[in-house]
């Protein structure tokens, strides 16, 4: 929109037509240059906008277009492809593009805004810091984040804490794919490094680990909350509640986790913010580690090589990691073909150069958690394989599953009321226990959704090429027909995304 559009029915319908993405993307672009220009280095009063939150959402969009262009190119997601379905319509038929050139010219925008955030902001030198404190001024890293507080005229807050405090979020864990991308300290991946002790037990999993790893995933024996009333779990003996198993049982889903690895992102352990209380921990809207992860994608996206400043960025994120800045050595010792739980090592069912997947791995341990991980396997166009997948957690069988038929910890104080494996057709607690003791297993991994028949996802997660794109409501149709308000769907000035019906907004009968 550029200008007050008349309340006419016909002038809103002929200002509705679809424009091609590459477009729109442009249009976006300029603007937040509009935006940069007129905002100010720094924000007047705190939690407000300046210019590197306009900088960092043009890298964010720009980097998206460019990746979703070049990776779906040459199907109908994008302007002009075969099956394109903009090209039935009278006002695009003449459209044309030269789309490399337009990977590059989102690239490079990509690439030099990008630069303008991580060049003026430095990475904190405590991650945990940036997702679980309650004041986040005074961070260089953290361009704009949201203030919680239950002491003021102005109450605001969440509960995200309280959800961490009972073992780990309400309903939802991380995946066996998830917990293996993250690196040994020495920068080799597990399958490379004589460190790896393997993931039998939460001791041998998270030893000699990335540092970003215990500060995301929960472990048994780290605290949870420092209430000396916490007696939900386990005690220690200096009275507060310290995790020690995911409740992959627990029948009240705000409690339960269905992977075996729990959330620990976001935690305060305060008592003020326990069980159902309201937590006011401030949250991170736009931080700089996105732009260092923004500015080395598009430049090696752009150029094939990590020349630049990508060096400088790379082993920024590494060093506040804790962990070798060699990334080199972690590119030459990963084998792609060991890399196939992790979606993102595709592109269009290929998988991608080891340099590039190790790019994506970055910027999926970095950001986990903060809600980039769909829109990025969509721009690279990495579920085209997801054929029948099973996703796997934690590996219950060879010994993890003693924390259920054992469940009391050497310095408990109070003992966790003890849980069988009737749900797992289990009667017998002896040595003997093993996956075949678990009429669903395929393994000794949990797999989550193999629980209940029932569930969607039984025998395996599918993807539908169309869900690269939401369907257009066909109420947008009726908004946009010849006639107001009709079911003449074709005369509408609109278009369908690809596969989805332009009646009901649904996918075609068996898709």
């Amino acid at each position: 929109m550029t200008e007050i559009l008349p309340d006419d029915y016909d002038a809103i319908r002929e200002a509705s037509k679809r424009r091609p993405r590459n477009e729109v993307a442009r249009f976006i672009l300029s603007d937040l240059d509009k935006a940069y220009e007129y905002m100010l280095p720094n924000a007047p009063v705190s939690n407000r906008l300046n210019k590197d939150c306009a900088a960092l959402v043009k890298s964010r969009t720009a980097l998206f277009e460019a990746t979703w262009e070049k990776y779906h190119k040459g199907s109908a997601f994008v302007p002009g492809g075969p099956g394109w379905p903009g090209a039935s319509m009278d006002y695009l038929k003449d459209f044309s593009f030269d789309i490399d050139a337009e990977i590059k010219y989102f690239l490079q925008q990509a690439i030099e805004a990008a630069d303008i955030v991580a060049q003026g902001h430095s990475l904190h030198n405590n991650y945990a810091a940036l997702f679980n404190s309650i004041d986040l001024s005074g961070i260089d890293e953290i361009l704009l984040w949201r203030k919680y507080s239950v002491n003021s005229d102005a109450t605001s807050f969440h509960f995200v804490v309280s959800y961490l405090q009972r073992n780990g979020g309400g309903n939802t864990g991380y995946t066996r794919s998830m917990v293996d991308s993250y690196l040994m300290a020495d920068g080799l991946p597990i399958y490379a490094s004589t460190s790896y002790q393997g993931d039998d037990t939460y001791e041998h999993i998270f030893t000699d680990r990335d540092g970003r790893m215990g500060q995301t995933i929960l472990k048994t024996g780290d605290l949870l909350s420092d209430d000396p009333n916490f007696a939900t779990w386990i005690k220690k003996s200096d009275g507060y509640g310290y995790f020690y198993r995911p409740e992959i049982f627990e029948a009240q889903k705000e409690n339960s986790n269905p992977t075996g690895y729990c959330l620990r992102k976001g935690l305060n352990t305060s008592g003020d913010m326990q069980s159902t209380k309201e937590s006011y921990t401030g949250c991170p809207i736009f931080r700089a580690a996105e732009a260092y992860l923004n500015y080395i994608e598009a430049y090696y996206e752009l150029n094939g090589n990590l020349g630049g400043n990508c060096d400088k960025y790379w082993k920024a994120l590494r060093t506040r990691a804790g962990m070798s800045t060699d990334y080199q050595k972690t590119i030459n010792n990963t084998d792609i073909s060991k890399e196939k739980q992790d979606w993102g090592s595709y592109s269009a069912g290929q998988q991608i150069n080891t340099t590039l997947y190790n790019i994506r791995r970055e910027r999926r341990i970095e950001l986990v958690s903060e809600g980039f991980r769909m829109a990025d396997l969509k721009r690279w166009r990495a579920l085209d394989q997801v054929k029948d997948v099973h996703v796997q957690g934690f590996n219950f069988w060879d010994s993890m599953y003693q924390l259920y038929t054992n469940p009391q910890a050497e310095d408990a104080a109070t003992p966790i009321a003890k849980i069988t494996l009737l749900e797992y057709g289990v009667t017998d607690k002896t040595a003997n226990i093993s996956a075949k003791s678990d009429p669903y297993a395929e393994g000794k991994y949990l797999l989550p959704y193999r629980k209940n028949a029932a569930n969607i996802g039984f025998s395996g997660l599918n993807w539908n090429t169309s869900k690269y794109l939401y369907p257009i409501s066909n109420k947008q149709f009726r908004l946009t027909t010849a006639v107001p308000g009709s079911n003449e769907y074709e005369s509408s000035t609109i278009y369908q995304n690809p596969g989805w019906s332009r009646n009901d907004g649904t996918l075609p009968e068996g898709e």
